[in-house]
């Protein structure tokens, strides 16, 4: 397994924003869930638990021919005093993933919070990896200024 795990294409990107810690992390709720869902393929969510631990987040894609159905469960909540982390790992995944694994980190930074989007993922086949990487790379990308606008 430790080969698998050094091979997974992982991916990083961080925000910052200009509210506290305790408060951005406090706003990973429903409403935000609903405004980072990409507009296109539609997206129906099924569940969300919120943040908890065990609690589940479920959507499913309209891909017009064929629907896919995503659940996670959140696996961990940790705080420190200037970091709440809280991840969530995938229970049901489309059937071009085998492993999904998304560290949501909130990070205090003296005046402001980072938001850093830690994600380790791999598909059945490695060329597919790194053909799905841009495509995750862009989704989370397109958070930065939603997250911006939310807690600001």
């Amino acid at each position: 397994m430790k080969d698998i795990l050094h091979t997974m294409p992982h991916l990083q990107l961080e925000t910052k924003v200009n509210q506290d810690y305790k408060t951005v992390f406090a706003g990973f709720d429903r409403k935000l869930f609903d405004v980072l869902l990409p507009n296109f393929p539609p997206v129906k969510v099924l569940e969300f638990d919120g943040q908890r631990v065990d609690g589940r987040v479920g959507i499913e894609m309209n891909l017009f021919l064929f629907k896919i159905v995503w659940i996670v469960r959140i696996v961990s909540i940790t705080e420190s005093l200037d970091e709440i982390e809280f991840v969530d790992e995938g229970v049901e995944l489309p059937s071009f993933l085998r492993y999904w694994k998304h560290r949501h980190i909130v990070r205090h930074n003296g005046v402001s919070t980072t938001i850093i989007d830690d994600i380790t993922f791999y598909s059945p086949y490695r060329v597919l990896d790194w053909l799905l990487y841009p495509i995750f790379w862009l989704q989370f990308f397109m958070r930065r200024p939603i997250y911006e606008r939310f807690f600001s």
